[in-house]
């Protein structure tokens, strides 16, 4: 089956995003790009290129929430009539239900403070996610798309395969006849994906990349000929790629691993000594960062930490060594 890709501009430091159409009917958009200035047009010029109209379009499904997938997502709704499909984890944040965005702001926060960081940083995190709230409208009704679901056209259907981690309501899209994946942000060509840190359902957190490091090997037995990513150009195998990944994420244990004195640490410290310099924009990705690799090493038996409602104390434990990140004795963690 023939997908076109449509490019489009972002303000953002990733760079352009993918919506992609598939083909048949009923037409279906996966993502819509950021709602900032420029992107509106860039999306129904794709479109056009294409041969379709905005207003044709019944269904946009989103492979999560964040604002440069899902911003314009609204507007195409108000445009279309379509339907729009996500996560149902992430449906109160895209109806932007009162106190949502607060809560997720004050999360985020908490992180931090948590993680011993000055509140000056924090201070600067609050006000750059007001900004960021401008860049997404509001919903009225999102309906659910999870795990076993089917993104079905006249053409072939696409299997919903729920892969947490970047987000915890990421969703791809699976082909099994052409082996085609569409991977949203699990799984990108240039960029190996921050996973997140998200509040959790019934606990203060999701261990987001326990969760991430299991998805990508899921991703890994599919076998995969072609993944169409979320961000940059579409790929072949990617087993090359993700191995490649998970080596990362282990090199990245053990430098964590590495730094964290006989006394403790915070993790605070791990972020300085780590990405000495971090701009303060930036610093909840490092915080989630280092956070996802010390829930790895707990996994492991290395570390001990969490669980405290003041500052985050990280203390070794056990072998110095890391060994394969997310797996003990062969079994999968972290789901």
């Amino acid at each position: 089956m023939e997908v076109h890709r449509i490019e489009i501009p972002t303000p953002y430091a990733v760079g352009t995003v993918n919506a992609y159409l598939l083909p048949g009917s009923p037409l279906t958009l996966v993502d819509a790009g950021p709602g900032v200035p420029g992107t509106w047009e860039a999306l129904a010029e794709g479109l056009a290129r294409a041969g379709v109209r905005l207003a044709e379009l019944d269904r946009l499904v989103l492979t999560h929430p964040h604002h440069d997938h899902a911003g314009l997502a609204r507007r195409v709704r108000d445009a279309s009539g379509c339907r729009v499909f996500a996560h149902p984890v992430d449906h109160a944040r895209l109806r932007g239900e009162p106190g949502v965005w607060e809560g997720i702001v004050g999360f985020l926060d908490e992180v931090c403070r948590r993680a011993g960081v000055p509140e000056g940083y924090r201070r600067e995190l609050r006000q750059s996610m007001e900004r960021l709230r401008g860049h997404t409208l509001p919903l009225d009704e999102v309906e659910p798309l999870d795990e076993g679901d089917e993104v079905c056209t006249d053409q072939g259907c696409w299997r919903v395969l729920h892969t947490p981690g970047h987000a915890r309501g990421a969703v791809c899209l699976w082909d099994p006849r052409e082996r085609t994946l569409i991977s949203g942000d699990t799984l990108i060509p240039h960029i190996s994906s921050n996973a997140v840190t998200e509040p959790g359902q019934g606990t203060f957190r999701t261990r987001t990349l326990p969760a991430y490091v299991a998805s990508l090997r899921r991703i890994r037995e599919l076998g995969c000929r072609r993944v169409l990513p979320g961000h940059g150009e579409a790929m072949g195998d990617p087993t090359r790629l993700i191995d490649e990944r998970l080596a990362f994420h282990e090199r990245r244990a053990a430098d964590i691993l590495r730094r964290i004195p006989p006394g403790g640490a915070i993790p605070w410290d791990l972020v300085r000594a780590l990405f000495p310099g971090v701009e303060p924009g930036w610093v909840f990705l490092a915080v989630s960062e280092v956070v996802g690799h010390l829930d790895l090493l707990a996994d492991q038996g290395r570390v001990e930490w969490d669980g405290q409602e003041g500052t985050w104390t990280v203390n070794r434990r056990g072998r110095e060594d890391v060994g394969t990140v997310g797996r003990e004795d062969g079994r999968t963690l972290g789901r």
